[in-house]
């Protein structure tokens, strides 16, 4: 596991929920907009017009300063739990997620036309993972529904198999055979809900959205 991912892993942890919800591609850039956008604007002293500016100018073609602290030293809190040490820390991530630093983003506050092509860059970088991980989770769990359909059928008729073995109408390699289909489709599903799990916590760290998001690649 990466630095990243793990980071990634622990930062989105709070954003966790059993509840689940259809999002379109765009929902998801308008919920980018509203929940994290002025956030990171604010770390590259960006104005809240300029920002909708530039951002709307990506949509149409994640360094953020924010410390987070091991204790919240107003409560003495162990890794803040609060909205704000979560937010903070959850702006952090999103800025190494779109390839920033914190020195680059430091250095680009000095200069205005500097800050807004770094916040350009950012952005950039950032739509092209949401965009990645909505349409990867799509396809990956219309896989998941295949493998599981193909599973059923298999499994249906290993039995029969199995039972046909102990009479002797059957030879045992076909059963094992068999097995070794059932196997591989359980491993190949195990594999992918993993990738999925990983790309969801990306999306929802993205767009700061805090349930389980489905894809609709649709627009409705």
């Amino acid at each position: 596991m990466t630095r990243l991912t793990a980071v990634i892993i622990f930062t989105v942890s709070f954003f966790n929920s059993s509840a689940q919800k259809f999002f379109t591609l765009d929902s998801c850039k308008n919920q980018f907009d509203k929940n994290n956008l002025l956030l990171l604007a604010e770390q590259f002293n960006i104005s809240a017009a300029r920002a909708a500016v530039i951002q709307a100018k990506i949509w149409e073609q994640p360094y953020l300063s924010g410390e987070l602290n091991a204790v919240n030293q107003q409560d003495k809190k162990l890794f803040d739990a609060g909205a704000n040490g979560q937010k903070s820390f959850a702006i952090q991530q999103l800025i190494y997620l779109g390839g920033k630093k914190k020195k680059e983003v430091e250095f680009a506050k000095s200069n205005v036309a500097i800050a807004e092509l770094q916040f350009e860059q950012l952005l950039k970088n950032l739509q092209y993972q949401l965009g990645q991980n909505f349409y990867s989770i799509f396809f990956d769990q219309q896989k998941v529904k295949n493998i599981e359909v193909q599973s059923q059928e298999l499994d249906r008729l290993l039995c029969a198999y199995e039972v046909q073995a102990e009479k002797g109408n059957v030879p045992l390699k076909e059963v094992v055979r068999l097995q070794t289909l059932v196997l591989g489709l359980k491993n190949e599903k195990s594999n992918l809900q993993k990738e999925i799990s990983q790309q969801q916590q990306e999306l929802q760290l993205i767009t700061g959205i805090g349930e389980f998001i489905t894809p609709l690649a649709i627009e409705q």
